[in-house]
């Protein structure tokens, strides 16, 4: 289609038979004899003075493509943004529950050689109890990084897109 808003020249050329008699059969004849031609051409230059409609949706289309830049600029932003945070704290979940795990195995190694020493008489129920409690206190938190890691590494593939993963029961 044809903005209205723009100058436009147009070539126009034509070439025909024409016929020219008091009879309509002599008419037809004469026509298709070609014998008589006609010719034509022209140029035909049309300048829009006041076209404020189609400026008007020209502007309005720019500022619309560039906005719809901005918001995908400001999309990729934020999707940038998720992908380091989601990054971040997975890697932060790693490290916790390494430590977390650390931690567990030294609380473990501590109770065993707590209840070697119990059971050659060395120690009492009392800080066999307390070491006990320790460990247990140990192993919880082991158990809440390793969730934590599994939710870290959710929220990762959340961020890249990936659907989540489904087990079956």
């Amino acid at each position: 289609a044809k903005l209205r808003g723009l100058p436009a020249l147009t070539l126009m050329a034509s070439a025909g038979w024409a016929g020219l008699d008091t009879d309509t059969g002599k008419s037809w004849g004469d026509t298709f004899s070609g014998d008589h031609s006609t010719y034509a051409a022209g140029l035909s230059l049309s300048i829009p003075m006041r076209a404020r409609r189609e400026k008007m949706a020209l502007e309005a289309a720019r500022l619309e493509l560039e906005a719809a830049k901005a918001d995908l600029r400001g999309l990729e932003i934020r999707e940038s943004q998720e992908l380091e945070s989601a990054r971040e704290a997975l890697a932060l979940a790693e490290d916790q529950a390494l430590s977390a795990q650390s931690l567990a195995d030294l609380h473990k190694k501590t109770l065993e050689a707590e209840r070697k020493a119990f059971e050659r008489g060395r120690s009492s129920v009392e800080i066999l109890i307390r070491f006990a409690e320790v460990e247990r206190a140990a192993q919880r938190e082991l158990l809440r990084s390793r969730s934590g890691l599994i939710l870290a590494r959710l929220g990762q593939a959340l961020a890249m897109g990936l659907p989540p993963v489904q087990r079956k029961p």
